[in-house]
């Protein structure tokens, strides 16, 4: 049983892994509002990796269910809809879909 948790948080943390290194960079020429979206995204993978190895007292699911909820209660708390609420709108997007890779993985 301990060994199938350990696989599957290889497979799910290779799913990160790889939802990161399919993310295109920014290019200069782009419009602002889809050079933001992927300069946020990269931030947000780069970010859900770091929290993940930080919290290996969690499985990789439970690490991202946790940053998932702290992503979206970061962009509730501005009220004017600032450029701080993209970034974590973003954050709460990218993890919804590798979540939704995580289940359709299983």
């Amino acid at each position: 049983m301990a060994s199938d948790i350990f696989n599957d948080d290889q497979r799910m943390f290779g799913i990160i892994r790889e939802y990161r290194a399919n993310l295109p960079s920014p290019e200069s020429y782009w419009p602002i509002l889809e050079f933001d979206k992927f300069a946020y995204s990269i931030w947000a993978v780069d970010e859900l990796i770091a929290y993940v190895l930080s919290n290996t007292d969690k499985t990789v699911e439970q690490a991202v269910q946790e940053f998932h909820s702290l992503m979206l209660e970061y962009s509730c708390i501005s009220t004017d809809f600032s450029d701080a609420n993209f970034m974590f709108d973003i954050a709460v997007d990218v993890t919804d879909d590798i979540i939704e890779i995580f289940y359709a993985m299983s």
